[in-house]
């Protein structure tokens, strides 16, 4: 014992390190790396307000619960607030970093949202845009989270299922990683990530072409839209797995690059999109 207290810092990191299994290891690796740019920017906004608001039952006056809109779903700002006070609780910039109200807000409002589990007719927002926003919160809220709650809420990440194409399996897909991380299970983290690097491939089908475009609700040249998306997830993931046991290899990295570099980058002009290239986002106003 006294000749380890001796040891430099780095040896002493490295026996911690092999003490443990390197998948279990990397999953702590990927985790930090998906919660830091969360908490990094330490913005509080309207956090007091939304603590001071909330009501007894957990709910919030300023989000309609009734809402059936399948685009612009109102409901889904609750989990937004949610998502925006986790970051606040964690965030060591941010003046409600372990504060007990902004603890009990968050609280109360996901068993708020348990209870009444809100569904959309859109499949989208229970699938992947609840299931995103949530995961992000489960992830940040973890250390406080009642055993009932983690369930509750795996419960809805689970309605994620690795069963689509394109930018839509890699939403899918990136939900169940962050799944698999809440639940330590390397087994998930490893499908899901297996996923995502099977739909880097050049095919005919939706997704990367021979020519570095990319088509999406068939042959619809979609480089912007869902394969911006597709580009960014798939790049973001490259980069939390990287150095890990999880990690893409070379040939998928080199598979992105060229969608990006000898694709999309054709189809920008300056701060100009492609038209042909947009889908339906062409029809959408900004921020849509």
């Amino acid at each position: 014992m006294k000749y380890i207290r001796c040891m430099p810092l780095f040896m002493i990191m490295f026996f911690r390190i092999a003490e443990a299994p390197c998948s279990e290891y990397d999953l702590s690796v990927i985790k930090t790396r998906i919660i830091t740019p969360m908490i990094s920017s330490g913005r509080t906004g309207d956090i007091q307000q939304l603590i001071e608001s909330q009501t007894k039952d957990g709910s919030w006056p300023d989000v309609n619960y009734t809402d059936e809109n399948g685009g612009n779903w109102a409901t889904s700002k609750h989990v937004s607030h949610l998502f925006f006070l986790a970051q606040g609780y964690r965030s060591k910039n941010s003046t409600f970093y372990g504060d007990d109200k902004c603890r009990n807000a968050i609280s109360l409002g996901l068993d708020f949202w348990f209870k009444n589990d809100f569904i959309n007719s859109n499949w989208w927002w229970n699938q992947i845009g609840i299931p995103g926003r949530m995961a992000r919160t489960l992830l940040l809220f973890e250390d406080n989270l009642t055993a009932e709650q983690c369930a509750k809420g795996i419960d809805i990440l689970k309605r994620s299922k690795i069963r689509m194409t394109g930018a839509n399996l890699v939403d899918v897909a990136f939900i169940t990683l962050m799944r698999g991380v809440l639940e330590n299970d390397t087994e998930t983290v490893q499908n899901a990530v297996d996923s995502i690097a099977g739909e880097i491939r050049i095919t005919t089908d939706e997704g990367i072409q021979a020519d570095f475009s990319f088509h999406q609700h068939g042959a619809l040249l979609y480089n912007h839209g869902y394969g911006a998306v597709f580009s960014s997830k798939c790049g973001e993931l490259a980069e939390l797995v990287a150095g890990t046991s999880f990690a893409f290899p070379p040939e998928k990295i080199a598979l992105m690059s060229g969608l990006i570099l000898d694709g999309t980058r054709w189809m920008v002009r300056k701060s100009t999109r492609d038209y042909g290239a947009t889908g339906r986002g062409l029809t959408r106003r900004a921020g849509e």
